[in-house]
């Protein structure tokens, strides 16, 4: 059958067999026992040097029901050498939502799927030989194959009008289909080609296309918005942690675990899903000049695996239409080409693979000799965006807790899955080698066993860590349809240990590209178990190393820290200091007062935080405290930048502001001050009838700095610490970006 012939210069070969299998539980919460290595029918298949130019095949398949990947990034242009006015599609700006101009074109993709999917049920006998399998599975599979080689073929020539899918298949295979299959292929065209024209006219296929053959379909907070029928795709994909990671965003993690050049590496990508981060790493090895033929590149230095075959399919497409004119120089068809890409990207979950065999190897892992032959003695970069999801229900969780300290700290279905991959990204590696991950920013403040062993286990680790921090507002890492903060971790090998941090940064959409040249890193020296501070600079680093050594804590002054409500607020003691439990530009603290609803209103019964103290003169000077700015920069150092926990509050340094009646009283009389003001504006909120209050104290600024001029002088710190403090509080309220973080000389770093 002509679409299922192998391609001209290949041949079958056997796989590799079958391992012992694992129980896994999918979405559907279904149980069966498969084994991690699966074969196909048809072999992936490249010639091998070593081989004498034989063709072999070593592609494993173990298939999971859901799927805990990312959603991919990947531009073939330097987004950061984009000029002003140029159209780059894909990242974030205003006015562009990434999840919305995917969607412009993949809604037709869509339709031209499902058409195909169900001409395959309805003529099995046309299923191909690769992919492998029926029923409903392996025809939604061979249609997504379908229409991904129509896009390969519309990438490569855009010139081409009205290009249809058996005349895509005929140039991809190499031949024309048998007079038997004609009418199945005219139909399935007849079918599809209003929609495959409007695509035709679609602009940015190509930059796109990582996206355009996910297959979940739009699930976004902005789709969900504007059409409540995504909830279904929006609910799937949170559960399996997937999000759209913006090209930009693969752009600066390749140039930043790049950053020393070296050797051409060779890169993993653990959770590949359709290919962005290695098309990325492509990229960057095109625009250095290094590699030469860039398909020989493709086959000689990226490897990816996940746990859905139907996303590597599409990794396949991704990376060969990146190097399709390279690719044809060096075989017969582009359909040789993808079977050699697909080569190097298994079905496998990354959490089973060891970096070498242990004396009691456990149930259904597997050594990366076995799985890369290339790559046995670890990689030279690891690089991508792990699941934002749960573990979830499984057998093997017992023999991932010996394996991961992050799984062993928290051994249940619960524990999130992202720590372990921040392990792999050094048990997979060379000693030299780089790596880059995109986190939830829970990775830095979380305080969970599960945080703080993956905190220490990065402590524990030889090599320069780098961590850059990204708040949701006003703008997001991953663009306004997936709002999140996010940390991107770095690591380079090394004899030595060294920790570099950076601040949590704000921007607005225009400066996008700005902001991301501008981040720079700022050494620290400090037990991260607890928490990584988000420090900017060489003076905040010094005075959180200070900070960090003071045993006098905000929980010596206040003798009990507790909840209330608003309604509460008015009977409460004059010794209470009241703070809002979430804050953004300001933290919201008040003392005692009275509140009124309006008609058919009601207060909120949110929990506030209530500190309670000795005496009224201790309230209003704990009031003074937390309503500066030093008070606001610890709680943006060490927290999540929008919950506002007790332990925050307990752990604020105070010295020995307290010790001294002076300075107390001193305090307590700016504290008086700063509420007579604050009282004038309140921040008034409405959310369906439930009235909140907020008090902000930015409209006192010279009573605040007096505030930290105190503290400061207290904790033994410098008075020049006010201003930056200040200036911090400044740029953080209004979203500006940062200046270059002052080095350790006094300099600014470049």
């Amino acid at each position: 059958m002509w679409w299922r012939q192998k391609p001209r210069g290949c041949r079958l070969a056997k796989g590799l067999g079958s391992a012992r299998p694992v129980e896994y539980r999918g979405a559907d919460r279904g149980v069966r026992e498969m084994n991690i290595l699966e074969v196909e029918e048809v072999s992936r298949i490249r010639p091998s040097p070593r081989e004498g130019g034989k063709l072999r095949s070593d592609e494993v398949d173990g298939r999971r029901r859901s799927s805990r990947r990312k959603f991919p990034v990947g531009l073939g242009a330097d987004l950061f050498a984009a000029t002003a006015g140029e159209e780059v599609h894909g990242v974030p700006a205003r006015g562009y939502v990434l999840s919305s101009a995917v969607e412009e074109i993949a809604r037709d993709g869509r339709h031209v799927v499902g058409h195909l999917r169900d001409a395959f049920m309805k003529h099995p006998d046309m299923l191909p030989g690769f992919p492998p399998g029926g029923g409903v599975a392996g025809a939604e599979r061979a249609a997504w194959r379908v229409f991904s080689v129509w896009l390969l073929k519309r990438v490569a020539d855009p010139s081409e009008r009205d290009l249809s899918l058996a005349s895509a298949q005929a140039w991809f295979d190499g031949g024309s289909p048998p007079p038997s299959e004609i009418a199945f292929w005219s139909r399935a065209d007849r079918l599809s080609l209003p929609r495959l024209k409007a695509m035709s006219k679609k602009r940015g296929i190509r930059e796109l296309l990582p996206y355009i053959l996910e297959s979940h379909g739009p699930g976004s907070r902005l789709s969900v918005m504007r059409d409540p029928t995504t909830q279904v795709a929006r609910s799937r994909k949170k559960e399996a942690g997937v999000f759209y990671t913006p090209p930009d965003v693969a752009e600066f993690m390749v140039a930043g675990a790049l950053r020393d050049g070296g050797p051409v590496p060779t890169a993993l990508d653990p959770a590949v899903g359709t290919g962005v981060f290695l098309r990325a790493v492509l990229n960057a090895m095109r625009a250095s000049g290094r590699g030469g033929n860039s398909y020989d590149l493709a086959l000689a230095r990226l490897f990816g695996c996940d746990i859905d075959p139907m996303a590597l399919d599409g990794a396949a497409t991704v990376i060969l239409a990146d190097v399709i004119g390279d690719a044809m120089k060096r075989v017969s068809t582009p359909g040789e080409a993808w079977l050699a890409i697909r080569a190097n990207l298994r079905t496998c979950d990354a959490l089973l693979i060891d970096p070498s065999p242990s004396k009691s190897r456990p149930k259904g892992r597997i050594t990366l000799a076995e799985l890369y032959p290339e790559a046995s003695d670890g990689f030279d970069l690891i690089i991508g965006n792990p699941p934002y999801a749960d573990i979830g229900p499984r057998s093997d969780i017992p023999a991932l807790a010996s394996t991961f300290k992050t799984i062993e700290a928290c051994p249940r279905g619960t524990a999130d899955l992202y720590p372990a991959f921040v392990e792999q990204m050094t048990r997979l590696a060379k000693p030299d080698a780089a790596g880059a991950l995109v986190l939830p920013l829970s990775i830095a403040c979380n305080s969970s066993p599960q945080f703080r062993a993956c905190r220490r286990f990065i402590a524990g680790q030889k090599g320069t860590w780098r961590f850059a921090f990204f708040d949701r507002q006003p703008h997001a890492l991953f663009g306004e349809d997936v709002k999140t903060r996010n940390a991107v971790v770095f690591r380079r090998g090394g004899s030595a240990r060294a920790l570099e941090t950076g601040p949590m940064r704000k921007w607005r959409g225009a400066e996008r590209r700005d902001m991301f040249r501008r981040i720079d890193y700022t050494p620290i020296a400090c037990d991260i178990s607890t928490g990584i501070p988000k420090l900017h600079g060489a003076p905040q680093a010094a005075a959180w190393e200070k900070m960090s050594a003071e045993t006098r804590r905000l929980a010596d002054v206040a003798y009990e820290f507790g909840s209330t409500t608003l309604d509460a607020m008015r009977s409460a003691s004059s010794t209470a200091v009241f703070v809002s439990p979430t804050a953004y530009n300001f933290l919201g603290v008040a003392r005692s007062r009275g509140f009124r609803a309006g008609r058919d209103e009601v207060l909120s019964t949110n929990p506030l935080l209530r500190v309670d103290c000795a005496t009224e003169q201790d309230a209003d000077a704990v009031y003074a405290i937390l309503s500066g700015n030093y008070a606001f920069w610890w709680w943006h150092v060490t927290g999540d930048g929008f919950h506002v926990g007790r332990s925050a509050l307990k752990n604020l340094p105070v010295g020995g502001l307290f010790a001294e009646a002076a300075s107390r009283d001193r305090l307590a009389d700016l504290g008086r001050k700063i509420w007579n003001q604050s009282m004038l504006n309140p921040v008034r909120s409405l959310n369906r009838g439930r009235v909140s209050y907020a008090f902000s104290a930015q409209n006192a600024p010279e009573l605040r700095s007096d505030v930290d001029e105190l503290v400061l002088k207290a904790l033994g710190l410098p008075d020049a610490l006010v201003d930056e403090l200040s200036e911090f509080n400044q740029n953080i309220t209004a979203a500006r970006l940062l200046a270059p973080a002052v080095t350790g000389k006094g300099e600014k770093s470049a």
